[in-house]
């Protein structure tokens, strides 16, 4: 193998290693790496240096060759070109960090409404401030207050919980207080909220429906119910006030008692306009006699109505369904 002219004289003692030059020559991949070695070298040493590096790639490039006694010792010299790669991946990553702290940013931005989300209950005995009993962060729930009692009022369980953020078909908030306990005259206030509802929303239009269900083992007294799709997003009180905005219901109070007694209403409404986020609140107000033992149940609901065009479709595919089915009875009985 001839070693090119420009390369020098490997007669000399600084080109001792015939061999080892003739391969670095052979093996360096030129037209693909980035380090060049110049047309003319100053001196021997400088040449050997360069020498040096390429033996380096090639070791890094799993080419077999005796590894130079420097290339652990001194950090391989670096080309002009070489030296202006290594820039622009500098460059390339200094953009991409500022991209992605960019993207974080907005990220944290756009879901910090989102990480506040909240399940509520709070509850006051006889006009008495608010006290929040529960408080999960993730809206869907459940939420489960511990038992409590003011005087003269006890609460074994209260529970909420509701599927925030919805789905396209459904969006439900439920309550439920199992065995409220009176000994004598007293109010009951029990406010559940769930935020961040995101569908569904209109169009199509929207039914919104409001539950209450009452069952009583001894006392008298009387239940009622406000649901509210609260556009604000809030929670309720103390937190935020209730149904600071947006469409609500008040359902019928019932009474109870003085015998065992079950009972129950619904009322609905249509919602012809309506965005996202939003939270479904409920406020269940208790006028309970003396010794009251009673169960309470509630919910409320969102369900798109069916479009025009979607229950002419159905109606068409029934109709076409019924008459394949009437004409091959008729071909049954006929070849019977």
């Amino acid at each position: 193998m001839r070693i090119p002219s420009h390369l020098g004289h490997a007669d000399r003692p600084e080109f001792h290693d015939r061999r080892h030059i003739a391969l670095a020559w052979a093996a360096f991949p030129w037209g693909s790496t980035s380090v060049a070695l110049p047309k003319k070298l100053a001196s021997a040493r400088k040449f050997r240096k360069q020498i040096d590096a390429i033996s380096c790639i090639l070791l890094k490039n799993k080419v077999s060759l005796s590894r130079p006694s420097d290339c652990s010792v001194r950090p391989r010299n670096k080309s002009a070109v070489e030296r202006k790669g290594f820039s622009a991946v500098e460059r390339t990553n200094n953009s991409m960090n500022k991209l992605i702290g960019t993207l974080a940013v907005a990220m944290v931005a756009l879901f910090a409404p989102l990480s506040q989300a909240a399940l509520q209950i709070s509850y006051s005995v006889n006009g008495a401030a608010p006290v929040v009993c529960a408080l999960n962060p993730v809206s869907a729930g459940p939420a489960v207050c511990a038992a409590f009692s003011v005087a003269p009022v006890t609460v074994s369980i209260l529970t909420a919980g509701s599927n925030s953020p919805g789905t396209p078909g459904l969006a439900q908030s439920f309550g439920s207080t199992l065995q409220i306990v009176s000994s004598s005259a007293a109010t009951l206030d029990i406010w559940t909220a769930a935020q961040d509802f995101v569908t569904p929303t209109t169009p199509p239009a929207i039914n919104f429906s409001s539950s209450i269900s009452t069952t009583s083992t001894t006392g008298t007294g009387t239940s009622g119910l406000t649901s509210c799709v609260d556009t604000t997003n809030g929670l309720a009180p103390p937190t935020a006030p209730f149904c600071a905005a947006g469409p609500s219901l008040t359902n019928t109070t019932l009474g109870y008692g003085p015998a065992p007694s079950s009972t129950s209403n619904t009322v609905s409404s249509l919602i012809l306009s309506l965005g996202s986020p939003y939270s479904l609140t409920e406020h269940i107000h208790l006028v309970l006699g003396a010794n009251s033992n009673i169960n309470v149940i509630t919910s409320t609901v969102l369900t798109p109505v069916p479009e025009p065009a979607s229950i002419a479709l159905l109606g068409g595919v029934l109709l076409f369904a019924s008459t394949r089915l009437i004409r091959r009875k008729r071909n049954q009985s006929s070849q019977a």
